[in-house]
């Protein structure tokens, strides 16, 4: 009997690319003022990633790599998503940013607009990140 390694080592590199993509999509987003470098880089190694896959002999080696590169092709649009998360208040702006401090800026603008509750309306730009309205568990 024959042991096939391709089904396990697909659920790992599954698991693990899109784990880590998640995390540096967060941080990247978090911590570079323009994004569009990151997201050239991610877009460009993707798409070499996915091309190599294409010509692989080795199954595991293509596979691999058409796992990673189109991880890294979707995390183009998740670090634009990001980004409007932070907008929308769902995720944690960095106010050492630039850019987050636009955004910070602007919701307190939005906050002092007349029929705004300021309370309600802060919160979602608070530390937390939370937006506003959610309990904390």
């Amino acid at each position: 009997m024959e042991v096939n390694l391709l089904g396990p080592v697909a659920a790992v590199t599954a698991f693990i690319s899109v784990w880590g993509r998640h995390v540096s999509v967060r941080k990247i987003e978090a911590r570079t003022v323009k994004l569009w470098k990151p997201m050239l880089a991610y877009f460009l190694l993707g798409a070499v990633l996915l091309t190599a896959s294409l010509f692989a002999s080795n199954r595991l080696a293509s596979m691999t790599s058409a796992i990673v590169g189109i991880t890294l092709l979707w995390d183009v649009l998740e670090l634009r998503r990001q980004e409007k998360r932070i907008w929308k208040g769902h995720a944690t702006a960095n106010p050492n940013n630039p850019r987050h401090q636009a955004i910070l800026a602007q919701r307190r603008s939005i906050a002092n607009l007349p029929g705004i509750d300021p309370a309600v309306s802060m919160e979602a730009s608070s530390e937390a990140g939370r937006p506003a309205g959610r309990q904390e568990a």
